[in-house]
C-alpha cells in the first residue's frame, strides 16, 4: 500500500490497497488511445489526449478494500445528492426526474470500479478499479499546455522519480 501523499491539505486523498497492476502507464503518459472508428489502438497526435492510466485488481475480502469502497460509496452518495440539488435549482420543473434515484440511470457505470466474473460469468473475490488521469491541462489564461503528474510510491512509501523505471503487468 502506499504512502499517504498530499500536497494540498484541503484535497480528498484516497488510498488503494494493495493489489497487481495491469495495463499501467504511470511514470510516462500513454501515447496511444483506443479508436472506436476502427476499433483498434492508434497514436495520439496531440499531447492533450495523452493520458496516465492503470488497472488495479484487488482483493474483495481485504479489510483495506472493504474500507476504500466505503469511502467511494460515501462519496457518491453526496454527488447523487449535490446534483439533484444542483438540477433541480437549474430546472425547478424537473421535480419528478430528480425524485427518481439516479441509479436507475446509470446503474454501475458511474462507479469507478467493477466486480470481475469468472468464464461462467459467476463474481469472483477480485475487484478491478481503473485509474485514469490527462498528462496535461490547458491553461485557461496563457492557453498553453501544463503537464501534469501522478505520484508513484514503491511498496516501502518512498516516491519512485525515475521515469526510465518500469512498471509491468503483475506488479503488486
Amino acid at each position: 500500500m502506499a504512502k499517504a501523499y498530499k500536497k494540498d491539505p484541503d484535497a480528498l486523498s484516497l488510498m488503494s490497497p494493495k493489489g497487481q497492476l495491469l495495463y499501467a502507464s504511470v511514470l510516462v503518459p500513454k501515447e496511444t488511445a483506443f479508436d472506436h472508428g476502427t476499433r483498434s489502438m492508434k497514436k495520439v497526435t496531440k499531447k492533450s489526449e495523452m493520458k496516465y492510466e492503470l488497472d488495479l485488481i484487488v482483493s474483495a475480502d481485504d479489510p483495506e478494500t472493504q474500507k476504500l469502497l466505503t469511502e467511494i460509496q460515501a462519496l457518491q452518495e453526496v454527488a447523487k445528492a449535490q446534483a439533484k440539488e444542483k438540477i433541480l435549482e437549474k430546472y425547478p420543473k424537473k421535480k419528478k426526474f430528480v425524485q427518481q434515484d439516479f441509479d436507475e440511470v446509470g446503474g454501475e457505470k458511474q462507479l469507478p470500479y467493477k466486480v470481475l466474473k469468472d468464464q461462467a460469468g459467476e463474481p469472483t473475490d477480485d475487484i478491478k478499479f481503473s485509474f485514469r488521469k490527462k498528462a496535461f491541462y490547458k491553461d485557461s489564461k496563457t492557453g498553453k499546455l501544463i503537464p501534469l503528474a501522478v505520484d508513484v510510491f514503491d511498496g516501502t512509501g518512498v516516491k519512485i522519480t525515475n521515469p526510465k523505471l518500469k512498471i509491468g503487468n503483475g506488479s503488486i
